[in-house]
């Protein structure tokens, strides 16, 4: 049965900087919601232009024309703009700490700029936390973003429905969960502290949550979250049916998303999904998860091999080994 909503009843964050197209295109696709958005519900951080990428490489300061884009299609909507730029993951954690501040909000929703969503996106994230609501494995839930392993490990020819996804494009959360994966979020920061986001060390990042049991080959803020949510043994589940345009053409990577082809890509409606449907995916993602981590761990473990840690590592078996058959 199609689950239907006349308003948006969950608190949306959205994050926003120095690019006033993205911002008006994303403002627009909010305002075309077939659930209707109130103002009152939106909480918006500007992060600032000075000390940013955008100054040093010489681009317009452009932030006051975000501001107004949000002002006038939302004008009771809580804006903070930053003077300051500081980078993607503080400004993300300060906004989501803003939003889940509110002890009755159970979920939230949050949006990055560079995306513009379906008509029904907003419908479609209350119909899937609706089916999650008292399903504590289910910690996130997209209709965007499937994970990539699928590339390498593609499901079963009869799965249907949901999937593991990946990302914070455009996703809504769990308090409880937020609130489980703050220290480890709060131990990410700390490692480039001082320091611009786009200026971190990635192998800080490594090493400092390897010794909190989060392990990440790369340092970026999407790829820590998706870690931390593995660490944790949280579901980041998505539809089939993605219910979104991702309009980035500029950034840290420029990362074009790849199209993965899933048993019910062309069928998928998420509306019409069922709290069994859910119930019924939910072994078969608790199995995903384990061969992608486990995939992840072998393939760690051949790079470990091949760098100079590994060699004097192997070396010190072989001599071990010699001094066992010279006995």
């Amino acid at each position: 049965m199609t689950h239907t909503r006349d308003a948006n009843t969950w608190p949306i964050g959205i994050r926003l900087f120095n690019r006033p197209d993205y911002a008006e295109k994303l403002i627009a696709s909010l305002n075309n919601q077939t659930v209707t958005v109130a103002a009152q519900s939106l909480h918006v951080i500007i992060d600032g232009y000075h000390g940013s990428l955008d100054e040093q490489r010489g681009r317009p300061d452009r932030t006051a024309e975000v501001f107004s884009v949000i002002r006038s299609a939302f004008p009771g909507a809580q804006i903070e703009q930053y003077s300051m730029n500081v980078g993607i993951a503080q400004a993300a954690f300060q906004l989501q700490s803003k939003v889940f501040a509110s002890q009755d909000t159970r979920w939230a929703i949050f949006l990055e700029e560079d995306v513009v969503l379906a008509p029904e996106y907003l419908q479609a994230l209350h119909h899937m936390i609706d089916l999650a609501d008292d399903v504590p494995e289910v910690v996130k839930v997209a209709a965007n973003q499937i994970n990539l392993n699928y590339l390498q490990q593609p499901p079963q020819t009869d799965r249907r429905n949901f999937y593991l996804g990946q990302g914070t494009q455009a996703f809504a959360e769990r308090l409880d969960f937020f609130k489980a994966r703050k220290h480890l979020t709060e131990i990410y920061l700390g490692t480039f502290h001082g320091n611009q986001y786009s200026d971190r060390d990635e192998s800080e990042v490594f090493a400092t949550l390897a010794e909190h049991g989060v392990f990440t080959l790369m340092g970026n803020n999407d790829v820590v979250h998706d870690r931390i949510t593995m660490a944790l043994k949280g579901l980041h589940v998505v539809s089939a049916q993605r219910l979104l345009e991702d309009i980035g053409v500029s950034g840290e990577t420029s990362f074009a998303y790849p199209e993965i082809l899933l048993p019910d890509s062309n069928t998928a409606q998420v509306l019409t999904t069922t709290k069994q449907d859910l119930l019924d995916a939910l072994e078969h993602l608790k199995t995903e998860v384990h061969l992608f981590e486990h995939k992840f761990f072998k393939d760690f473990w051949g790079g470990y091999l091949t760098s100079v840690s590994g060699h004097l590592a192997v070396r010190v078996l072989i001599n071990k080994a010699r001094k066992i058959f010279r006995r």
